[in-house]
């Protein structure tokens, strides 16, 4: 642990540190018994950072870390939120067996060490 609080705070650039967090978000879903589908799924209209299967839900999560909490204001704005979502559309086209499954867009907030926000159907 005191490793990665030096690896976080002191030698990781940003790019890195998203990467980090979106291990910790994937180690925190499969915890909760979610399936990872994908992950950084690029399409030419947006990014999904996880795409992952519980139950009968699809989950699209994006996954934030900030410096402080308070930066997590108002951090997805709404053109980002589109992007989102029109990347969900593409995936959900070219792969039909999640059909009948409900979706969700959901958002973890990731701020080294103290601070994780899961928040289900965020947008």
């Amino acid at each position: 642990m005191l490793l990665l609080h030096f690896m976080w705070t002191n030698s990781m650039n940003n790019y890195y540190k998203g990467l980090l967090a979106e291990k910790i978000s994937i180690l925190y879903l499969l915890f909760k018994g979610h399936k990872i589908i994908k992950t950084r799924y690029k399409t030419r209209l947006g990014e999904i950072d996880i795409i992952s299967k519980r139950n009968k839900e699809i989950h699209f999560i994006e996954v934030k870390s900030r410096k402080n909490q308070n930066a997590f204001l108002d951090v997805i704005n709404k053109k980002q939120q589109n992007r989102i979502k029109n990347a969900a559309l593409l995936f959900l086209q070219k792969n039909k067996r999640f059909s009948c499954h409900n979706v969700t867009f959901d958002v973890v907030f990731i701020k080294y060490p103290l601070y994780f926000k899961y928040i289900y159907n965020s947008f």
